[in-house]
C-alpha cells in the first residue's frame, strides 16, 4: 500500500488497531508490560480453586488491554492431586480472527493447566508477533503453584513500565559548581590534604547523589581527586599539596549527578 497518513483527514475511515498499536509500541516498547495504573492486575487467592485478578492496564506489543477500576475477574484453577505438584499459568490471551475480512481482535484471561508430577514445570504457551500479524499471543501474568490439593503460591511473571512522571522523577540530573582558591585545606591522618564542600546549597535536600566528577580545572600545583560523602552530604577534594590552587585565578569545576 505504501506510505499513508494516520493522524490526518482522508475523507474515510482509515485508522486501524494496527496503526494505534504501532504508535503504542513506539512509545511503550515492543514487549509486554503492565502499566502503573489501578491495581496492576494484583492477584488474590480466594480459594484452592479461585484466583482473583484485579483491575489494571497492560500493553502487549502495542495493544492496550485492561480490567476497569473496581472490577475483577475470577480464574478457575482445576483441583490439584495429592502427593504431586503442578504449575498453571494465568495469561492474557490476544487473538485475531482471520476467518472473516473484518479480522476481529479480542483479549481474555485464560488459565493454561500444567502437568502434575513430582516436579512442577510451567506449561507451554503461544508467543506471537502481534506487530507482524500474529493471530494469537499469550502474555503470562502469573504462575499458580499447586502442592497437593492446595495453591501454594501465586508468582507474578510480568514487568511494569514507568509512566512519564516516574521517569522524570528518577531521571538523572546534573549540577555544576566551582571551587576556588581561599578555601582552607586540612591534613588527614593518612597524610593527604582535604577540602570539603557542602552540596545542599546547589542540590535539593532529598537528592540522592550518584557520582561527582571534576570536569575542568586551571592553575593547579598538584593533582586533585574528588569523592562524595552521603553521610555529611559533602564533596571532598583531596591532594598531596596543602595549597593545590596556587592563585586567585585557580579553580576546579565539578559536576554532580543526582536523582
Amino acid at each position: 500500500m505504501g506510505a499513508y497518513i494516520v493522524t490526518g483527514l482522508r475523507g474515510k475511515e482509515h485508522v486501524t488497531s494496527a496503526d494505534a498499536g504501532a504508535l503504542n509500541a513506539g512509545i511503550f516498547g515492543t514487549g509486554r508490560y503492565v502499566m502503573n495504573t489501578a491495581e496492576q492486575f494484583a492477584a488474590e487467592i480466594v480459594s484452592n480453586n479461585i484466583v482473583r485478578i484485579k483491575s489494571g492496564d497492560l500493553v502487549n506489543q502495542g495493544r492496550h488491554i485492561r480490567i476497569e477500576v473496581n472490577d475483577y475477574e475470577d480464574m478457575t484453577i482445576e483441583n490439584g492431586a495429592q502427593s504431586v505438584k503442578r504449575n498453571d499459568l494465568i495469561v492474557m490471551r490476544y487473538k485475531k480472527d482471520t476467518s472473516t475480512t473484518i479480522e476481529l481482535e479480542s483479549a481474555e484471561l485464560v488459565v493454561i493447566k500444567g502437568t502434575a508430577g513430582a516436579t512442577a514445570t510451567d506449561p507451554t504457551y503461544t508467543s506471537g508477533d502481534i506487530l507482524a500479524g500474529a493471530t494469537q499471543d499469550d502474555f503470562p501474568l502469573y504462575r499458580v503453584s499447586l502442592n497437593g490439593l492446595n495453591i501454594e503460591k501465586v508468582t507474578p511473571l510480568f514487568s511494569t513500565v514507568p509512566n512519564l512522571n516516574e521517569l522524570n522523577t528518577n531521571m538523572v540530573k546534573l549540577a555544576t559548581n566551582t571551587m576556588r582558591k581561599g578555601n582552607n585545606w586540612s591534613k588527614s591522618g593518612g597524610g593527604l590534604y582535604y577540602n570539603n564542600h557542602p552540596v545542599d546549597t546547589i542540590l535539593p535536600s532529598d537528592a540522592i547523589i550518584i557520582s561527582a566528577l571534576i570536569i575542568e580545572w586551571s592553575g593547579l600545583s598538584a593533582p586533585i581527586d574528588i569523592c562524595f560523602s552521603e553521610t555529611t552530604r559533602e564533596v571532598q577534594f583531596t591532594s598531596e599539596s596543602y595549597m593545590p590552587l596556587v592563585n586567585s585565578n585557580s579553580y576546579v569545576k565539578y559536576r554532580i549527578a543526582y536523582i
